[in-house]
């Protein structure tokens, strides 16, 4: 998702440029282009940062219950 949003936002900077520029052959539509596929690439980092978090986050918060559960197990047993 990250990935098509940073395309999107790219796409918009390049569609700037290009309704800037004079000639629309040249160097609007690179623009254009190198827009959407530097707002992909970046959305697409973004996205990978993000997994990673949320992962991490998710393995933090299962080994707080397995040590919640353990507690419990030598403090009901003992």
């Amino acid at each position: 998702m990250s990935t098509i949003i940073g395309a999107l936002i790219g796409a918009a900077f390049g569609f700037a440029v290009l309704s800037v520029s004079s000639s629309v052959s040249g160097v609007g539509m690179v623009a254009l282009l190198l827009g959407i596929a530097g707002g992909g690439y970046f959305g697409r980092r973004r996205g990978i940062a993000k997994t990673f978090q949320l992962k991490l986050e998710a393995q933090l918060a299962l080994c707080q219950v397995e040590l919640e559960l353990n507690t419990r197990t030598l403090r009901d047993g003992a």
